[in-house]
C-alpha cells in the first residue's frame, strides 16, 4: 500500500474553454506527508506544492484535512504516465 500512496495522482480540469488547462496533483511523500499542487497541464516537476503534515501541522490546525486529501487521492485514477512516482 505504501508504494501505491507514493504514486502521483492527477486530475485535469474538464474546462475545455481554457487554452492552458490546469491539473491537480496529489501524492504522499516518503515521509508520510501529503503534497498537493495545481499546475499547467503536463508540467512536471512542479515547484509549487502545499505540504500537509500528518503529525502536527495541518492535522492539528485543520483536523480532517489530511483525511480528506487521502480520500481525494484514492478517488483519483492512477496516473496514465508509466510508473510516475513522487520525487521523494
Amino acid at each position: 500500500m505504501e508504494s501505491e500512496m507514493q504514486e502521483l495522482r492527477r486530475y485535469l480540469t474538464d474546462d475545455r474553454d481554457e487554452k492552458h488547462r490546469n491539473e491537480l496533483i496529489i501524492f504522499q511523500g516518503g515521509n508520510g506527508e501529503w503534497y498537493v499542487g495545481v499546475g499547467e497541464e503536463g508540467t512536471w516537476p512542479m515547484r509549487n506544492f502545499v505540504r500537509l503534515c500528518t503529525s502536527g501541522g495541518a492535522s492539528s490546525a485543520c483536523p480532517g484535512l489530511t483525511r480528506a486529501i487521502a480520500a481525494a487521492y484514492r478517488a483519483m485514477p492512477p496516473s496514465t504516465e508509466e510508473k510516475e512516482k513522487s520525487p521523494n
